[in-house]
């Protein structure tokens, strides 16, 4: 499994189109921006060979809302939602971009 996970990261991102979507994606948004967060997370996940790697990414994912997100805009926390509808928005998002 690790030679198949030091393969991917060996490969250009011209050669992955996946990789080269993220990395685009990454490098359009504002820094420490939603978007980036989640390529970032969506990255590592996809570059992973590690069977606990879909666990890692959704703690990442948890850990940006709490930490980076959250804290982006002090208001937030006083909404319904905290934010979250946005937050889950952008992700589903940033997904199906990606995807489709």
């Amino acid at each position: 499994m690790e030679a198949v996970s030091d393969h991917l990261q060996d490969l250009k991102a011209s050669e992955i189109p996946w990789i080269a979507f993220l990395d685009r994606t990454a490098e359009q948004s504002s820094p420490r921006g939603l978007d980036e967060g989640f390529c970032e997370i969506f990255r590592r996940l996809l570059l992973s060979a590690d069977v606990s790697a879909t666990a890692e990414a959704a703690l990442q994912v948890d850990e940006f809302y709490r930490d980076t997100y959250l804290p982006s805009d002090p208001l937030m926390r006083f909404e319904d939602d905290k934010g979250m509808a946005e937050f889950l928005a952008t992700l589903w998002e940033s997904v199906f971009d990606w995807y489709v």
